[in-house]
């Protein structure tokens, strides 16, 4: 399964073809997922880095930033995973900035309140409640360290843009 953007999004990142993208699908039933999810974070983080630093001379990223997007999109995919079924990560990097996509086959990010809630990144109050939700990570992450936000609310799919220039350290 690979992700096919909005060429708006694409554009603004400064994707092209000949740019790093990758695409993965994991499936809750694998008894090690947590460790599969955070191997793979880590090893994106990485090839982001490389990336950047081959393409474009940046040599200090913000990794933290880009992981702590990544990594809670994916465990929010995993934990609140009420279809059981396969979830999908995808990254590209551009010229100007990365964009994530997150598609976790259930009904959330094809409801239209959730997607103006993200979008306009107004704080989440309503969480589950269980055991592993801690209600955070939405705020403290994904909405600060990214850039912008789209819900495709017809595909269920959440995507994440983040800037280079605000990804880079000095």
């Amino acid at each position: 399964m690979t992700f096919t953007p909005d060429k708006e999004l694409l554009e603004e990142i400064g994707w092209d073809s000949k740019q790093y993208s990758n695409h993965a699908e994991f499936s809750p039933k694998n008894q090690k997922l947590e460790d599969e999810l955070s191997n793979h974070v880590d090893a994106e983080v990485e090839n982001i880095r490389m990336f950047y630093g081959d393409n474009f001379d940046v040599k200090n990223l913000n990794t933290g930033k880009i992981s702590g997007v990544a990594w809670e999109a994916l465990k929010n995919s995993w934990l609140h995973n009420q279809s059981k079924e396969s979830f999908k990560y995808g990254v590209f990097t551009g010229s100007k900035g990365i964009l994530h996509c997150f598609q976790d086959n259930g009904d959330y990010f094809k409801k239209p309140e959730i997607k103006q809630q993200y979008e306009s990144k107004h704080p989440v109050t309503n969480f589950e409640k269980a055991d592993f939700c801690h209600g955070k990570g939405v705020n403290d992450f994904i909405f600060p360290d990214s850039d912008k936000i789209k819900v495709d609310s017809d595909k269920g799919i959440l995507y994440c843009v983040q800037y280079l220039d605000n990804l880079k350290v000095n």
